[in-house]
């Protein structure tokens, strides 16, 4: 299942819809799964059921072309199946896997490389575009920081200073600002965090080193964006080409027009009584059907959310991301590493969460089980 589940994330989401499938096929066992669900996992069901009404709420959409909108959800609750089936591996075996999760995930990055210098603008990696593998490189940055961290060969060092170049470089040349922000909050904190535990205790001088060897990726990042002559990363420096200044770019890369429309469509609800819409949504696909646009997605977990399931889904949204958030902070300091690794990319992997499609998109709900499973661990 692990090995299916990577390859969802490197290869093709085919594999990732397959893995989710056969967990789902396993639950219905009573060998693998006599046990119910708790807390969070309950909040995962939830969020599933309602994308299936939102399914019946879709309008014109007949119920075989919307039912793939439920994909997301579906993968978010195998998370919980996948983390039950193997969890004595990833706690016996944590290292090995995590080599295989960041060893496969070089693969996109390499592409992505190749990409740009075949001259893309912005590199999206083996499939799925340009957010899928910032995303990707979001979590693998953290991730094999952490890796790098733990070990302890000189030959292993060296081979993750490749992988962590080749990631970075991946990350820069998708020109994502979220993923951008997303490492720099991540991996800055966690950063200082060792450093202050190192103004308490500075007879620990493993403290400083850890936390000088974390801050190499997020300093870099920041005298790339300070360096770049892009107006869209750098505003800062740079004066705007004619492409902004005569109004055909957006600085915002048209989310705020995107939050205008879900602000209308909204208003519009309220004014018409139609409440049951603003409880319930509109249904899957709801900018698709709504909003004749190039952009089909909402641009956000939480305006996607609100607007395909409405008000309970968008609690729902919220009262996921708390408690994953939770688990993740009662692992910043744990004392292993790799723990503290996923925990901060899981910071950063929220902070995502406000510009791109993170649990409601099929690639980004694979990355938050995967995320899920590791840091469930006790």
């Amino acid at each position: 299942m692990l090995i299916l589940w990577l390859m969802g994330l490197t290869f093709s989401h085919i594999f990732l819809q397959t893995a989710a499938i056969f967990l789902w096929v396993l639950f219905f066992h009573p060998k693998f799964f006599r046990r119910r669900f708790q807390g969070e996992e309950w909040i995962l069901m939830g969020l599933f059921l309602v994308s299936v009404m939102g399914v019946l709420r879709a309008g014109s959409y007949p119920i075989v072309q919307a039912l793939p909108g439920t994909m997301p959800f579906l993968i978010l609750v195998a998370a919980v199946f996948m983390r039950r089936l193997c969890q004595h591996t990833l706690q016996e075996k944590a290292v090995f896997w995590i080599w295989t999760f960041i060893l496969f995930s070089s693969i996109p990055a390499l592409t992505g490389i190749v990409q740009h210098g075949l001259g893309a603008p912005r590199s999206a990696g083996v499939y799925g575009g340009i957010y899928n593998l910032s995303i990707l490189m979001a979590v693998t940055l953290p991730v094999g920081t952490g890796l790098f961290l733990k070990t302890r060969r000189l030959r292993g060092k060296g081979l993750l200073v490749f992988i962590l170049t080749s990631h970075f470089l991946a990350l820069w040349y998708t020109a994502t600002r979220a993923a951008f922000l997303a490492v720099l909050f991540g991996m800055g904190l966690w950063c200082a965090n060792y450093l202050f535990r190192f103004l308490r205790f500075p007879k620990d001088k493993h403290l400083l080193q850890n936390g000088l060897t974390i801050s190499i990726i997020p300093l870099t990042l920041i005298l790339m964006i300070l360096s770049s002559d892009d107006y869209r990363i750098n505003p800062f420096f740079n004066p705007p080409s004619e492409y902004y200044t005569s109004g055909k770019g957006d600085l915002t890369t048209y989310r705020l027009g995107i939050i205008k429309d879900a602000w209308h469509i909204l208003q519009t609800d309220i004014q018409d009584n139609q409440y049951a819409k603003v409880l319930w949504g509109h249904g899957i696909y709801s900018r698709k059907r709504l909003v004749p646009s190039v952009h089909i997605s909402w641009q956000s977990d939480y305006l996607q959310v609100l607007m395909d399931m409405g008000l309970i889904g968008l609690i729902l949204l919220i009262w996921l991301y708390k408690d994953f958030l939770r688990t993740a902070t009662r692992k910043w300091g744990h004392p292993e590493v790799l723990y503290q690794a996923f925990a901060w990319s899981a910071l950063g992997y929220f902070l995502m969460s406000f510009l791109t499609l993170q649990v409601t998109g099929l690639y980004g709900a694979g990355v938050f089980s995967f995320l899920y499973a590791f840091l469930k661990q006790d």
